[in-house]
């Protein structure tokens, strides 16, 4: 059974109080009221984040909310920006017949940059890594199966309207996968795999400090092997982010699962 990509996109709702959009926000988002946050345009500002020589801004020099950095974007979601992150991943899995399936689990870990000569007013960029490790576990009688899966990913992030609300993306490049299975009486195997990745997706702000993401890891080969992924993304200071949520597998057998982690903006 294919056990990866681990699963994906259920859009997440959240409902936060307007007063949310002056809370802490991340780097280089600025504290402005709730009814005019989102009015914030290209003519103020450029894709890095930081007060155009030329715009219009108010001069707000005594707050540090306009001290944007060249690596943060104008936003409560993490398109545009350079963090790391890492995450913890878990799904349920349903026994078939005499199988007993422990649950599935793993973690990963993502690093994300802007990539600036491709930025421009109406598209971004991104170049993202991420490193994701999975483990199933079985029990057949006796005899015990444990498979492991370890994926590396290379790819860029282009997304549209990045000063919008709402910021549709797609994600292509390339993955490496080596998997390996272990079980009683028998010796251990390995396979190394390769793949083209294809994601599309939306991030939409909530607030100054928090967005949600719906992303769809589009399986080539087998379109009922694709994953959802829906998470929200609170700031919990400048830097510090909370992201979790739900994935859900199109994959027959595995249940819908969580994740949960945080990162670092910088």
């Amino acid at each position: 059974m294919k056990i990866w990509p681990l699963c994906a996109l259920a859009l997440f709702a959240a409902t936060l109080a307007p007063a949310t959009a002056n809370a802490q926000a991340p780097a280089g988002v600025a504290r402005v009221d709730s009814d005019n946050y989102f009015d914030t345009s290209y003519s103020n500002t450029d894709h890095g984040g930081y007060q155009d020589s030329n715009g219009d801004f108010a001069d707000q020099s005594d707050s540090s909310w306009f001290n944007f950095s060249k690596n943060s974007a104008n936003h409560g979601g993490l398109l545009g920006k350079s963090y790391v992150r890492a995450a913890y991943l878990y799904n349920g899995v349903d026994d078939e017949g005499t199988i007993n399936f422990d649950a599935f689990e793993g973690w990963d870990t993502e690093f994300s940059t802007p990539i600036p000569w491709i930025s421009s007013e109406s598209l971004g960029a991104d170049f993202v890594t991420e490193f994701e490790h999975q483990k199933l576990s079985a029990r057949v009688g006796a005899n015990s199966v444990t498979s492991k899966a370890d994926f590396l990913s290379v790819a860029v992030r282009l997304f549209a309207m990045p000063s919008s609300r709402v910021r549709p993306y797609a994600t292509l490049g390339a993955g490496f996968q080596r998997f390996t299975l272990d079980a009683t009486g028998v010796p251990s195997s390995t396979e190394n795999d390769s793949a083209f990745i294809t994601n599309i997706g939306v991030e939409a702000d909530l607030a100054a400090n928090a967005s949600i993401r719906g992303d769809f890891e589009i399986d080539r080969d087998d379109i009922d092997e694709s994953t959802f992924e829906g998470t929200i993304v609170l700031w919990l200071g400048e830097q510090v982010f909370f992201r979790g949520g739900t994935v859900i597998p199109l994959v027959d057998g595995i249940d819908p699962g969580v994740t949960i982690g945080e990162g670092l903006a910088f």
